[in-house]
């Protein structure tokens, strides 16, 4: 067991070296551009949740990258594809926990990840 440790420890602090270094050394006119969204709003029975809207392949590879400020608990982001499929979610650069929810179109729950 000692060699697997002896492994798996100098990786880990290495992968950790190599990701921080990227955060780091990320390029300012990326880190700071804009990251406002279309807005629009969605009814779930009686609660009306803002929804910022990423259409764009653009805006859906930046949605929540470098965000600082946390979204308002009434608030949500809303990710649109062409066709219904369960898609993957970047998370590099996301600086804190989101709760991932996939709607079909008729706006039903087909899959859902607390705390990604």
């Amino acid at each position: 067991m000692a060699r697997k440790s002896a492994v798996l420890i100098p990786v880990i602090i290495a992968a950790v070296a190599v990701g921080a270094l990227g955060v780091a050394f990320v390029p300012k006119d990326i880190r700071d551009r804009d990251t406002s969204f279309p807005k629009g709003t969605v009814r779930i029975d009686n609660d009306v949740i803002t929804v910022e809207i990423a259409e764009t392949a653009a805006q859906q590879q930046r949605w929540m990258t470098f965000r600082q400020d946390r979204l308002p608990l009434d608030t949500a982001m809303l990710i649109k594809h062409d066709k219904s499929d369960l898609y993957e979610v970047w998370m590099l650069n996301i600086e804190y926990n989101l709760d991932l929810i996939w709607l079909d179109e008729s706006g039903d729950v087909v899959y859902m990840i607390k705390n990604a």
